[in-house]
């Protein structure tokens, strides 16, 4: 049971990053508070008596603004931590809890106003607050966090097919050499390659691997290049993109595409081997890549 925690905690987890899906996010869990005090009438609050509603109203609103706060501050303050390519279900979670203090924080003074605007003795601390908050929103951000792993989980999957059934011409792989020639801007060196035969190119700092199809498989060539100068040079083959921060990929040579909530990859189409796609890729971009 502790490995499946630990399992799911690590998963990587695909995120929409949008203000669109932030308020959703906002608006859900929001008003789940509202109604869980309305229904529950948790920490004695029914002594507020025709006041009820609004301090519920109150509260959910609190929820619905420390969402919408954190989930547009933090990943853009900690953009390396919250990359859409290494985020996880753990920092998720992280974020979320992040939502929860920073929800107690501000309902804190709030509280205290409601209680004392109807002349209530007992006004509790900040740090009841605080477990107050865990309890009433831990269950609801646990419950989104995975209902929303497993719907992104699932829509990648149907995306992927559906991308999958409706391509028509997968051999598109042309046998006429065309050579390019590349120059290092680090160095005073040059390579000369049949651009109809890159499959794929990977990059590692500032070098980049060549995977050139050749007779006895994949022939690697290294040369110290970045991928955003070989995009740049090569700007006019709308076949060759950069999929990821990591790879170019030659779009003759893609087979179909497979994945889920992790994300896409690419299987190319005479080897046995997949590429990563970054996140920030939608259904319809991977459609547009095929046209060409």
């Amino acid at each position: 049971m502790i490995n499946k925690i630990k399992n799911w905690l690590n998963r990587p987890y695909y995120s929409e990053i949008s203000n669109a899906y932030n308020f959703i996010v906002s608006v859900v869990i929001g008003t789940i508070v509202f109604l869980f005090l309305i229904i529950f009438q948790p920490f004695r609050i029914h002594l507020l008596g025709e006041n009820l509603i609004v301090f519920c109203l109150g509260y959910g609103l609190i929820a619905f603004i420390s969402v919408n706060l954190v989930l547009y501050i933090i990943p853009k303050i900690f953009k390396n931590y919250y990359n859409p390519d290494t985020r996880t279900v753990l920092k998720q979670l992280i974020l979320l809890n992040i939502v929860v203090l920073v929800s107690a924080t501000i309902s804190y003074p709030y509280h205290k106003y409601i209680r004392e605007s109807i002349n209530q003795e007992h006004v509790a601390g900040y740090f009841l607050i605080i477990v107050h908050t865990y309890s009433i929103g831990l269950f609801p951000i646990l419950l989104w966090l995975y209902f929303d792993e497993q719907q992104l989980r699932k829509r990648r999957k149907v995306n992927t097919y559906k991308i999958n059934k409706d391509r028509k011409n997968r051999n598109k792989i042309i046998d006429q050499k065309e050579i390019i020639t590349l120059k290092s801007e680090k160095s005073n060196t040059n390579i000369s390659i049949d651009i109809n035969k890159v499959a794929y190119i990977s990059s590692e700092g500032n070098y980049a691997s060549f995977f050139i199809d050749d007779v006895n498989g994949l022939k690697e060539n290294i040369f110290r290049i970045t991928l955003s100068q070989i995009i740049k040079e090569l700007n006019q083959y709308k076949n060759i993109v950069r999929c990821h921060k990591s790879y170019i990929i030659n779009t003759r040579y893609i087979k179909e595409y497979s994945g889920n909530a992790r994300g896409y990859l690419i299987k190319l189409n005479k080897y046995n081997l997949e590429i990563p796609v970054s996140r920030k890729y939608k259904k319809e971009d991977l459609e547009k890549i095929l046209e060409y």
